[in-house]
């Protein structure tokens, strides 16, 4: 139909570029919504017998389709913007160098409505976007499958052999590429300290040994097999209080099982002899090795129903035990009970520059709350034994760096708490000097 600049037919050409920027506009906005959608809210509501919800989540399995059939009708509706716009100037003024002017001038009007506005309102009302406005995203896919189903046809094999995945709407993140999100997340406030914590312990859950986390030898309470009920169910209903013990044969590398509070409780309510062995009430215990990781060790607790583990070396000595509570707490920090009230805290804060540790405490630990750089040990005991090469004193110090470690509790030849002082790099220069 040949196009005539009367009054008619600018009504009509006007609504028709009003309609394409509008649709340039939706399509922006629609694609950076759907771009965005919770797989997980979505699958919620289909289950409570949502269909929109059930129809955008089949959209989602080849993403391509879709996003695919909103940049043609982007495409499209700017062609058609640009083209009318400059249809209608040229017959009014019938000078190309207007056309132009007025098509720079309109540049900015299609990028702010066509783009940074659409954008902004998809951002803040996502999920209300997407369901207001999937009726005409129905149509649309109605219209320009065949299209899409042509272009697919083509780009699959294309883009296939170049190792892309094809449908793929963002490439897959690396863990380092979280952990740097992470961080920028917590340093911006997105995210407080103890989101961010809780992020790091879990990414770093696969790489924890069990000898890092488990109670050690010298630190378990263990009863001999040939202990009797009684004294048992009294040690168990002790201050401390323990729902499980360890039992061993002669010593402690001959570890038989585990009694369970529980076990001994139904058997006295049962009237059974109280003087009798414990070893009775022994259930089976599974044994793993230090270095095996510790995400490893919660799935075997978890498909074996067991709580509690040995920890052994490679020649079948016992290095100590792994209760369930001690992986837990490497995701989500420490867990106190009722039993726990009075248990000082690792790290006391003596001054900005020094606190006092439990020795068995990891020295990435230490490094972290003074910004230390200390070589890697399992423990800060470990750290000290090794440097001094010998049964420390208490009141013995090192220097290690620019940090500083005291001997400040022993027991016998065992470090139970050290003090850790940060030293200034003038002080720490001297301390070498001197030395």
């Amino acid at each position: 139909m040949k196009l005539d600049p009367d009054s008619s037919h600018l009504f009509t050409i006007f609504g028709v570029i009003v309609a394409c920027l509008f649709l340039s506009g939706f399509v922006t906005a629609y694609e950076t919504a759907f771009a965005g959608l919770s797989r997980v809210r979505l699958q919620k509501r289909a289950d409570d017998g949502d269909k929109r919800s059930a129809y955008l989540l089949k959209l989602l399995t080849q993403p391509h389709k879709t996003l695919l059939t909103l940049m043609i009708a982007d495409w499209l509706a700017d062609i058609q913007f640009v083209v009318l716009l400059a249809y209608l100037i040229f017959h009014y003024t019938h000078n190309w160098l207007a056309v132009v002017g007025i098509s720079f001038l309109a540049t900015p009007v299609l990028l702010f409505v066509g783009e940074i506005l659409p954008k902004t309102i998809a951002n803040r009302q996502r999920e209300n976007f997407v369901y207001a406005w999937l009726p005409l995203l129905r149509i649309l896919m109605t219209i320009f499958n065949p299209i899409v189903s042509m272009i697919n046809w083509i780009a699959r094999p294309m883009l296939e052999s170049v190792g892309a995945r094809f449908g793929q709407i963002m490439p897959d993140l690396t863990e380092e590429e979280i952990m740097q999100m992470v961080n920028l997340g917590g340093n911006t406030g997105l995210l407080d300290k103890d989101e961010s914590d809780l992020v790091h312990s879990a990414f770093t859950f696969d790489d924890t040994p069990a000898s890092s986390v488990l109670t050690p030898r010298v630190d378990m309470l263990c009863i001999e097999d040939t202990t009797s009920l009684e004294e048992v169910l009294e040690l168990m209903a002790s201050d401390e209080g323990y729902s499980r013990l360890p039992v061993f044969h002669d010593n402690l590398d001959q570890i038989l099982g585990i009694v369970h509070l529980k076990d001994l409780v139904r058997a006295k309510l049962k009237g059974e002899d109280g003087s009798q062995q414990v070893s009775k009430f022994v259930r089976k215990v599974h044994h793993i090795h230090e270095f095996q990781p510790i995400n490893t060790v919660l799935k075997q607790m978890q498909s074996k129903r067991m709580p509690m583990f040995i920890v052994t070396d490679e020649y079948g000595g016992t290095v100590g035990l792994v209760t369930i509570e001690d992986l837990l707490e490497e995701i989500v920090g420490e867990i106190h009970d009722e039993y726990d009230d009075d248990e000082q805290p690792p790290i006391e804060v003596i001054d900005t520059h020094t606190i006092l540790v439990d020795a068995r405490l990891s020295v990435s630990d230490i490094n972290e709350a003074l910004d230390l750089d200390l070589p890697n040990s399992q423990s800060v005991a470990g750290l000290v034994f090794n440097t001094l090469g010998e049964a420390p004193l208490s009141g013995q110090s090192i220097q290690i760096g620019n940090a500083q470690l005291t001997v400040d509790v022993v027991d016998g030849i065992r470090i139970l708490k050290v003090k850790v002082h940060k030293l200034s790099a003038a002080d720490a220069q001297e301390a070498v000097l001197d030395s």
